[in-house]
Parts: structure tokens; C-alpha cells; sequence
């Protein structure tokens, strides 16, 4: 094989590739900014309405009829969701830690 015959193989197998190599680089922006949404919106829920949404995640999976895409939407929204429950849970327990209880009065 000549190498001229080489190169145009290379370059066009490379062309169909691109198309595809762009796509995902698209998904992968838009599951970023999705991500980072999410991420500073659970930042400002309460522990409760972060299980709530968790919830409401779970009964949505159990339907039948859910779309691959969703069920990465949810499993990205359970985990940002979950990890923020874990932070404040963390922070209580950090809280309940420094907490002194020898400085309580008992009467």
C-alpha cells in the first residue's frame, strides 16, 4: 500500500469519527452545566426537601416506561442530591461533636 492510499484512509476514517466525537462533547457540556445547576440548587435545600427530591426520583424510576437518557438524568440528580444530604448530615455531626455537654446546667 502506497502511502498516499494510507493517508486518505486515515483521513477518512477520521471524518467519520468527528461527527460522533462532537456529539459526546456537546452531551458532556450540557451534563456539566446541568451538574453545576443542580449542584449550587441543592445548596440552598434543606435536609428534608433533599430527601423529598430523592424520593420523587425513586418513584419516577419505578414507572415502566423510562428513557435511558432519564434515568441518567435521575441517577445524576439522585447523586448530587444525595451527596449534599451526606454534607449536611456530616455537618451536624460535626456540630453534635463540639458540642459541650459539661457546660449544660442540671437542675
Amino acid at each position: 500500500m502506497k502511502k498516499t492510499e494510507r493517508k486518505n484512509i486515515k483521513s477518512s476514517h477520521h471524518e467519520e469519527i468527528n461527527p460522533s466525537i462532537n456529539n459526546l462533547t456537546k452531551k458532556n457540556v450540557s451534563d456539566l452545566e446541568l451538574f453545576d445547576k443542580l449542584k449550587k440548587e441543592s445548596q440552598e435545600m434543606t435536609y428534608e426537601d433533599l430527601l423529598q427530591k430523592l424520593d420523587s426520583i425513586l418513584d419516577c424510576l419505578h414507572s415502566d416506561n423510562v428513557a435511558l437518557e432519564k434515568i441518567e438524568e435521575y441517577y445524576l440528580k439522585g447523586k448530587i442530591y444525595l451527596e449534599q444530604c451526606e454534607k449536611l448530615l456530616d455537618k451536624v455531626e460535626i456540630d453534635l461533636i463540639k458540642f459541650d455537654i459539661n457546660n449544660l446546667d442540671v437542675e
